[in-house]
């Protein structure tokens, strides 16, 4: 009788194992109510757009569903009309924006599934995905001194925490990191260059840290002017 027992166990278990039951039975289907994302690098989207949202999870299965509505509200968000189900029980959720500014395209977001259903809403950021930077200049060079400016376009789907320089010396292999100062007025970042040596080759560059991951971009050349002769 036990050794029966044992039997029709094994058989059970792998039954249900077949059918994918498991303790995430109940999130066999997962429906999302309200999907907003925010848009904390301006980019130009319309006040109503399309957006194809993918479902997947860590054996192979996935679902797209295609043209689903975002429209902008009154508070510069874009909220997802009507529900959404996912037919199975999903681990990661992506959303493909596509449209063309400043000969960019946007974008991919990944979340987790315990995120997804824990809450009724996701409220997720709009971007590129990776670091840009718009707008750098080098100016007020002098025989020990330059300025560098730059904007940050997109920072990456998480909050940029440092940005800055990495500064080298070409002639005598100086290196220096040197933490950008935000201007407000201007939506800029600012380094000061000081110390440094006339009339030399110089490369820098420009560095983020958000809080997930850290970028360094392509590097770029100044040369600081010959000391005024007395």
């Amino acid at each position: 009788m036990k050794k029966t027992f044992i039997i029709i166990s094994f058989i059970i278990l792998f039954l249900l194992s077949l059918t994918g039951c498991n303790k995430d039975l109940e999130y066999t289907a997962q429906q999302m109510n309200h999907i907003i994302l925010i848009n904390p690098y301006n980019y130009n989207l319309p006040n109503k757009f399309v957006a194809d949202i993918r479902f997947s999870n860590e054996y192979g299965t996935s679902q797209v569903s295609s043209d689903i509505t975002f429209i902008k509200t009154s508070t510069d968000t874009f909220l997802m009309e009507g529900p959404l189900l996912c037919k199975f029980s999903a681990t990661e959720i992506q959303i493909y924006i596509e449209f063309i500014e400043n000969y960019l395209y946007a974008k991919t977001i990944n979340i987790n599934r315990d995120f997804m259903i824990s809450t009724d809403t996701l409220i997720l950021p709009i971007s590129i995905g990776y670091p840009i930077v718009e707008n750098k200049s080098i100016n007020n060079i002098t025989d020990t001194s330059a300025r560098i400016n730059y904007k940050v376009r997109d920072a990456g789907f998480s909050l940029l925490t440092e940005t800055g320089i990495y500064l080298s010396n070409l002639d005598d292999n100086d290196f220096q990191i040197l933490e950008a100062a935000y201007n407000n007025t201007d939506s800029i970042y600012t380094v000061n260059c000081n110390n440094l040596l006339p009339s030399s080759a110089y490369k820098f560059n420009i560095y983020l840290i958000n809080e997930e991951s850290s970028s360094v971009l392509n590097e770029t050349f100044f040369y600081t002017l010959e000391t005024a002769k007395q």
